[in-house]
């Protein structure tokens, strides 16, 4: 059966997170677990969540003197081999401390085990670049991924007099500022399956470079999703990648 102990918020109460919760004033004896959770909530206007089973038969260290709730909380468990955490508004759950200490809970500045399992990853770029190109190259250079990625073009010359599009094969382009950004979350999903995405800087869906020409008067630049995959790792001899 589960122990729910709700108190109305007190005038003491500030935030609902550990960054941005205020110091009050505590000046609590050592007592019985239910009695200490009783009078922690009565003083922070915080809730705390715990199973009857557990907390039956323990004792609270005393706590005195000014903290966070996050940090009373931790003062007034010592010697109870209960963990906390912060678990909503308001509120805290208690879990046995070796439990606790599994999941990142228990230890200060800890953070959850999960979190452990991803990683993010990132680089910015920037550069100045200048293209030169001698007059003496050929201009008519067809641009086929221009070409690739348009309606098509119609090659008969009986009804279409038109070139295709064409590369700059001769014109300069000079004071050309370029930025490349990536940000990467990876993911290890169990011991052999990992996950991975990419969003990156670019002019264009080119798999070639995500580079961007900055400029434009300000113009918003596009962010794209380079990169998605999930692998599989069955054996130490193989490993299948899906790739997106």
């Amino acid at each position: 059966m589960t122990l729910m102990i709700f108190v109305r918020p007190a005038a003491s109460a500030d935030g609902n997170d550990a960054g941005t919760q205020a110091t009050v004033r505590f000046d609590l004896p050592a007592q019985p677990l239910d009695a200490a959770l009783v009078a922690f909530g009565e003083v922070t206007g915080y809730s705390v969540l715990v199973s009857r089973q557990l907390a039956a038969g323990r004792v609270a260290a005393p706590v005195r003197g000014g903290y966070t709730p996050t940090e009373a909380l931790q003062r007034l468990l010592v010697g109870t081999q209960l963990g906390a955490r912060l678990s909503g508004s308001n509120a805290f759950t208690l879990l046995a401390l070796a439990e606790a200490k599994a999941g990142g809970w228990a230890a200060p500045n800890e953070i959850p085990a999960w979190t452990k399992r991803i990683r993010v990853e990132g680089d910015v770029r920037a550069r100045y670049e200048a293209r030169y190109y001698d007059m003496a190259n050929s201009n008519i250079e067809i641009d086929w991924r221009s070409l690739n990625s348009g309606s098509g073009y119609d090659v008969n010359s009986n009804t279409n007099l038109a070139l295709p599009a064409l590369l700059n094969t001769r014109q300069d382009r000079k004071h050309l500022l370029r930025a490349r950004a990536r940000l990467s979350i990876l993911a290890d999903i169990s011991d052999s399956t990992q996950a991975g995405s990419r969003l990156a800087s670019g002019n264009d869906d080119s798999p070639v470079s995500t580079t961007q020409t900055l400029g434009g008067g300000l113009g918003k630049k596009n962010i794209w999703l380079d990169q998605a995959w999930l692998s599989y790792q069955p054996a130490a001899w193989l490993k299948l990648t899906a790739l997106g």
